[in-house]
């Protein structure tokens, strides 16, 4: 589905719901910025969203991507592989969602060593429905 700015609150709704944080801010500032690489599967609802971010010459980093499932972000990741099937393409993912990590595996990402997360306080459990970050800092 083409990405309409007019989603954006859906949009920011749908990863407040799924991530349980508000990232509010950062997500439409993305939103805003990327909106030409915003890529969503909706029917009735949204069922999951990315957004791809160029980076240096033919290099892009897909992220965040939210979906209610594994094969929804499936789905959505294997349209934006089609996409950009002639560029570079990285995608950061929390070591503990497995079904992010054997979904990208499959579908020909190589694994590079994670990166380090440390939590002060009550560790909230977000990870479910995050296949893809937005940066290490930002989940």
């Amino acid at each position: 589905l083409p990405y309409d700015p007019k989603m954006a609150n859906e949009i920011v709704s749908f990863d407040r719901e799924k991530i349980g944080l508000s990232r509010d801010r950062v997500t439409k500032k993305l939103l805003e910025e990327f909106r030409n690489s915003v890529y969503i599967i909706k029917n009735k609802r949204i069922s999951a969203y990315a957004i791809v971010r160029s980076r240096v010459e033919e290099h892009f980093t897909i992220g965040p991507l939210i979906a209610e499932s594994q094969k929804a972000a499936e789905v959505l990741l294997c349209s934006i592989m089609t996409k950009y099937s002639k560029k570079i393409l990285t995608i950061g993912v929390p070591e503990t969602n497995c079904d992010a990590i054997q979904m990208l595996l499959r579908n020909g990402f190589n694994y590079i060593e994670p990166s380090l997360r440390m939590y002060l306080g009550e560790r909230k459990n977000y990870e479910k429905n995050l296949f893809g970050i937005i940066a290490p800092e930002k989940g």
